[in-house]
């Protein structure tokens, strides 16, 4: 029989350590995170973008109503009051945005630092326990062809519902 190349105490760690990522996986709590996060980091980028291209539409609409008075300090072209309710509107929608864009930074700081680090050593030790768990189909395809068992042809890392033997 082959030697595996891990000391039993570090092949038990890696194996406790795997079952508890396909546990917290299956629960979906990093999953459902991972995705909050996202959608949010998605809203906020959407919302700074429409921003800028109300902005940019805004710009280009007066300019091309650009009063054309010859006196500088008295204004009494017919775009004025259009002008001037337009501005208050985007006013009140920048307002909005500005309000919105805060919450959704206020929720992302929300999440500590130490959740984003969390995440990042459970996919390590996922990583690592995928890898383990290439050997050990090695070793069973090795023993299976010695001892004259078959394995199924779907060998799958993580779904301890799979059955290895036919």
């Amino acid at each position: 029989m082959p030697q595996l190349p891990f000391p039993s105490m570090f092949k038990n760690v890696l194996i406790f350590l795997f079952f508890k990522v396909v546990q917290l996986f299956k629960q979906g709590k990093i999953n459902d995170l991972e995705q909050q996060l996202h959608l949010a980091n998605q809203k906020i980028n959407a919302l700074e973008y429409k921003k800028k291209d109300k902005f940019a539409s805004i710009q280009r609409r007066l300019s091309s109503n650009k009063c054309m008075c010859k006196k500088k300090g008295s204004c009494s072209c017919k775009y004025l009051d259009q002008l001037l309710f337009e501005t208050q509107r985007l006013k009140m929608e920048n307002e909005t945005l500005s309000k919105e864009r805060r919450m959704l930074k206020n929720e992302l700081a929300a999440l500590d630092k130490d959740f984003f680090d969390e995440i990042e050593d459970l996919k390590y030790a996922l990583q690592e326990a995928i890898k383990l768990n290439a050997h050990y189909e090695k070793y069973l395809k090795q023993l299976s062809s010695t001892y004259g068992i078959t394995l199924t042809s779907a060998l799958t890392a993580g779904n301890p519902r799979t059955t290895l033997w036919k």
